[in-house]
């Protein structure tokens, strides 16, 4: 499974718990070498614990300029809807707020008002690191699929690539009972109609989206609707 980076990412993730313990157990080693270390080892250690943490400290100003940089080529690129002096932020969801009002909003309402873990319908992502699956990442939801690369090196090739065009199917047939068996199939109880679910999948036709305010009544739910966003519940 997953090819040439098999579980790459199950690996790195586990390291993350791996590099805290190490830092609870070094924190205890300090203690301990700090009341056994005596004279010359002693001043010495200290002089190169200190030379570590300065070499360390070295990230908290190369990594915040890349991180500003990195900010800065966006807005560029893109500019922000919201406020074209956009400056980078803590708050995760100001960028959401100046790039894409509609989403953070509805991002917001989902957070307000859905309790438990119910499975969301949003576009698919053709690659990573994209605006795609950001109701998952922003919500903690589980969706039918995340990033399909990053999926696919933990899955058989076809599995991700079938959850793909289901996904598909289900954004763009006309036909109610099609999208209606696989919503139920993939335990589906909220369907996202965005922005981006319109640009993927309604190019050529919008009968596949329209479908769903026809299936409201017995089928769905319309749960929410404004600046551009719809979000239908499955009955």
């Amino acid at each position: 499974m997953g090819g040439d980076y098999e579980r790459m990412n199950t690996v790195f993730k586990f390291s993350m718990q791996a590099w805290l313990c190490f830092a609870i157990g070094c924190a205890l080693a300090i203690q301990r070498l700090w009341n056994l270390l005596r004279g010359f080892v002693r001043n010495s250690w200290v002089v190169i614990f200190f030379v570590l943490v300065l070499g360390n400290s070295v990230f908290l100003t190369a990594g915040t300029t890349s991180r500003i940089r990195d900010h800065q080529v966006w807005v560029e690129a893109q500019p922000p809807v919201q406020s074209a002096n956009y400056t980078p932020s803590l708050d995760g969801l100001a960028f959401i707020r100046a790039w894409y009002p509609g989403d953070a909003k509805a991002i917001t309402w989902l957070n307000t008002n859905v309790a438990g873990s119910p499975v969301i319908l949003e576009a698919a992502a053709p690659v990573s690191y994209q605006w795609f699956n950001r109701f998952s990442i922003y919500t903690g939801l589980p969706d039918v699929l995340g990033w399909a690369d990053h999926v696919g090196e933990q899955r058989y090739s076809d599995q991700p690539s079938n959850r793909v065009t289901d996904i598909g199917i289900m954004y763009t047939t006309p036909d109610a009972v099609q999208a209606i068996v696989l919503l139920r199939f993939y335990h589906v109880r909220y369907i996202y109609v965005g922005e981006l679910e319109r640009q993927a999948y309604a190019q050529q036709s919008t009968a596949g989206l329209d479908k769903f305010d026809h299936m409201v009544g017995d089928t769905l739910r319309m749960v929410y609707r404004s600046d551009g966003v719809t979000i239908y519940e499955v009955l």
